[in-house]
């Protein structure tokens, strides 16, 4: 089976991390399922978020904004455990109401994966292109994963995949500020008559 990874359904707003656009490297080239150089960084990853550092703190993975994981040593740990080559980890400063925390690290998934079925999926594109904006229903070929546990969707690099073994993995660590979700209990959460489409 494969896995959207998702902030919670639950997740608040004033929860999430704000990427520092002005004072950060680009965030854009963490989204492309590719290696990054730490020569490619030209600036530091700062994320501004409105919680106190102890508030912060209960999360194993900080919700932020770059559609990139945002994780503490607890998550490190499995990652590198269960994929250690599809995975990069970069340093980053996240600016709470009353300190920094630096012991956070953004993380880079360094595979991506063609996985959209497109006869069964409901694809909004973009404009007048054949670029993918987003679904009102994704379906995922069989075994899109292949031997990968962790990858970007190719067709659309918004969306992180997990597969079986890393959702048991995270599951059994009680890891907090994810979720592994099915797209259709995703999509449906998002739409309302997702099941009659």
């Amino acid at each position: 089976m494969t896995y959207l990874i998702k902030s919670p359904v639950d997740s608040k707003s004033k929860q999430e991390a704000k990427y520092n656009h002005d004072l950060s490297s680009d965030m854009f080239i963490f989204r492309k399922g590719k290696y990054v150089s730490k020569n490619e960084l030209d600036k530091p990853i700062i994320f501004n978020l409105k919680l106190t550092t102890s508030e912060a703190i209960k999360f194993d993975q900080i919700i932020n904004d770059s559609t990139c994981l945002l994780v503490n040593q607890k998550i490190i740990d499995i990652l590198m455990k269960l994929a250690p080559e599809e995975v990069q980890f970069f340093d980053t400063e996240v600016r709470c109401k009353d300190g920094v925390l630096t012991n956070y690290k953004l993380v880079n998934f360094t595979e991506e994966v063609v996985a959209v079925d497109r006869e069964n999926s409901i694809v909004e594109t973009i404009l007048d292109t054949k670029a993918i904006g987003g679904f009102k229903r994704l379906v995922f070929n069989r075994n899109c994963l292949g031997t990968h546990k962790l990858a970007r969707l190719a067709e659309f690099h918004g969306h992180m995949l997990g597969n079986e073994e890393m959702k048991q993995a995270f599951e059994s660590a009680c890891i907090t500020g994810l979720r592994f979700v099915t797209p259709e209990n995703y999509y449906a959460d998002i739409y309302p008559n997702y099941a009659q489409s």
